[in-house]
């Protein structure tokens, strides 16, 4: 049987993964005006965080994608004169990928939309309690970092969960 904190822990994470998922969903929502799927999206912002243009091979391992579904995507949104191949200057065998004026456009229109939900998600949040939430989510994630750099759980460590 549940002790009444483990009720709460769990009813807290229940809310967290909602939370996460409504901001998912609502991010969804208004980035679906760009009419890109979302690894072109992530592509896009992908090289405007960067700042330069990339090889497709690191836009790949930047990605963790592998190189084909770099070259699809890149091919596509070449197409929609969102991004733009060129010669590399430091390497002639290969392109650079980069963001055209279109894609820019598209850039900055997204980071409106990451700036107008982020801040409707704390309206009505003071500056003290916004320190205050900033400090409770570093301490959870400190917590997890924890459980995470342990390699293997041993059998009393799991004994003690159960």
């Amino acid at each position: 049987m549940k002790t009444e904190m483990q009720e709460r822990q769990h009813s807290m994470m229940g809310k967290v993964m909602r939370i996460m998922h409504d901001h998912k969903r609502v991010i969804d929502r208004y980035l679906s005006a760009t009419n890109l799927h979302k690894s072109q999206h992530r592509l896009v912002m992908t090289l405007s965080y960067m700042g330069k243009g990339m090889s497709q091979r690191d836009l790949a391992m930047k990605l963790n994608v592998t190189p084909a579904a770099i070259a699809v995507t890149v091919k596509k949104l070449a197409k929609d004169g969102i991004i733009k191949k060129k010669m590399s200057e430091d390497d002639m065998r290969f392109n650079e990928v980069e963001i055209t004026e279109k894609g820019r456009k598209i850039v900055k229109e997204s980071k409106q939309v990451f700036e107008y939900i982020d801040a409707k998600m704390f309206d009505g949040f003071s500056e003290d309690e916004m320190e205050l939430f900033e400090e409770y989510l570093n301490r959870v994630q400190t917590n997890l970092s924890e459980v995470l750099g342990k390699e293997v759980l041993k059998s009393e460590e799991m004994d003690e969960i159960r």
